[in-house]
């Protein structure tokens, strides 16, 4: 019995090897039949996408019409990942509009979208919250844009923008400090370019611009008044004007084509001196509280002029030296020269004029003696006084100043002469120098004696002339 079990046992162990033996093949052999099956599916799916693909290149290169384009995606919200699932940028709407957000390290690097205050473009940095973007270009509230750059710790150093102050849309680019204060301002405003420099108060210390009439730069002290000026005009001068705290003019130089000037103003921006020179000479006024020149010194070439005004700003005295010699002039309220002195090497004279500038009175005193005329009113010489070592004598002048008669005292005697039209002796009287004795002559147009008182009709009265007439 026992060596019955002994065989089957030995017959038992080859029938299970055999069993499992046909169980795999069955399994192999059903995988093999599926992974036939498999690879028919992928030829035929590889033959129906070659079939496919010409048709779809052809519709990639058709256009594609508008209505063909039916389906609609709507979303509050659209994310990109990158390969490891962290999100670099959504598209979303927020509550004042649409945005797009660019993100990298988990911060807003770009934002583009809709604000309260209108549509914006923000640039982040590493390390910055998007509300401290480094550069932002958005439209303020009249609509024109505006570009603001901060630095590496968010404060605002560059802004580009259109100002709305002139109605223009004038651009500008203003600069501000680490501090936050505006230290320069480029623009253009109205018709004219500006720069602008403030100090760390943020008050402008010096503006140059140019415009229309030339370029000007402009000094401003700490509390921003205007002190000083420096510009040239189309005209081609160039000026420099000091001013006070108050900002009213104090002094002016000037320098143009034609001449140079330095003026000085008065508290209240009156002018009260100026200075003038040009080829001709140099000339200064002084002016009095009313802006009226109360005195003026000229030099030119010719001599030196002072005058002095009254408070109308007539010239109503001139000193000068002009010419020859030295003058002196008076006028009256019109500004008529009513008396002039003058010096000169030859004589002294002084001439006094009515208020039609006519010499009506004049007096001279020369090496050979003094004269005294009076004028009438077209200023004709019409009667003399004069002295000379030889003798004095008075004349009486008519309407054409010539001498009608004349009056005088020569070598001790009197002599009367009166004269015709043409300025000759007609009549003669005088003492005989030998006897004093008084006597009358008349003569004719050769100056011949044709009567005589003290003598006969008769004795040499033919040859007898006004030369000794007295002998």
């Amino acid at each position: 019995m026992k060596r019955r079990l002994q065989l089957f046992g030995l017959v038992a162990v080859p029938l299970g090897a055999i069993a499992f033996g046909a169980v795999a093949l069955l399994l192999v052999a059903g995988l093999q039949q599926e992974l036939a099956d498999a690879t028919a599916r992928v030829d035929r799916l590889e033959a129906a996408a070659a079939a496919l693909e010409p048709r779809v290149l052809a519709l990639e290169d058709a256009p594609t019409p508008l209505d063909a384009v039916q389906p609609v995606l709507s979303a509050q919200r659209f994310r990109l990942v990158d390969a490891s699932g962290q999100e670099r940028a959504v598209l979303q709407m927020e509550e004042a509009g649409p945005s797009l957000r660019v993100l990298g390290g988990g911060e807003t690097q770009v934002f583009i979208g809709v604000t309260d205050t209108g549509p914006e473009l923000a640039v982040n940095g590493p390390g910055l919250a998007a509300s401290s973007a480094r550069a932002t270009l958005k439209l303020n509230a009249n609509g024109l844009p505006h570009l603001e750059m901060v630095d590496l710790e968010g404060r605002p150093r560059t802004a580009l923008a259109l100002s709305s102050a002139s109605g223009n849309g004038d651009g500008f680019l203003r600069f501000w400090d680490q501090d936050g204060d505006r230290r320069l301002l480029v623009g253009v405003r109205d018709d004219a370019s500006e720069v602008v420099l403030a100090d760390g108060e943020d008050i402008p210390r010096a503006k140059l611009s140019a415009g229309p009439t030339g370029p000007i730069l402009r000094l401003h002290d700490a509390a921003g008044n205007a002190r000083g000026d420096f510009g040239l005009t189309n005209l081609d001068q160039v000026g420099v004007i000091l001013r006070g705290d108050d900002e009213e003019q104090r002094a002016a130089f000037m320098v143009n084509p034609y001449e140079t000037s330095l003026s000085f103003f008065g508290p209240r921006g009156q002018v009260r001196s100026v200075l003038e020179s040009d080829d001709e000479g140099s000339s200064l006024f002084l002016f009095d509280a009313q802006d009226s020149f109360s005195v003026s010194l000229g030099v030119s070439d010719d001599g030196s002029v002072m005058g002095f005004s009254d408070e109308t700003g007539t010239i109503r005295a001139a000193l000068g030296f002009v010419g020859p010699g030295p003058t002196l002039e008076f006028a009256d309220a019109e500004g008529t020269v009513r008396a002039h002195l003058s010096d000169t090497a030859d004589a002294t004279r002084l001439v006094l004029q009515d208020e039609q500038g006519i010499p009506r009175t004049a007096l001279g005193i020369t090496g050979e003696g003094v004269v005294l005329g009076l004028f009438d009113e077209s200023g004709t010489l019409r009667t003399s006084v004069g002295q000379t070592p030889e003798g004095s004598a008075f004349e009486v002048y008519d309407a054409q100043g010539t001498v009608r008669a004349s009056l005088g005292i020569s070598q001790g005697s009197p002599a009367l002469s009166l004269n015709d039209s043409s300025q000759s002796p007609r009549v003669f009287a005088g003492f005989v120098r030998s006897t004093q004795e008084p006597f009358i002559a008349t003569l004719d147009d050769d100056l011949g004696v044709i009567w005589r008182s003290d003598r006969p009709p008769d004795s040499e009265s033919d040859s007898e002339t006004t030369a000794n007439a007295g002998g």
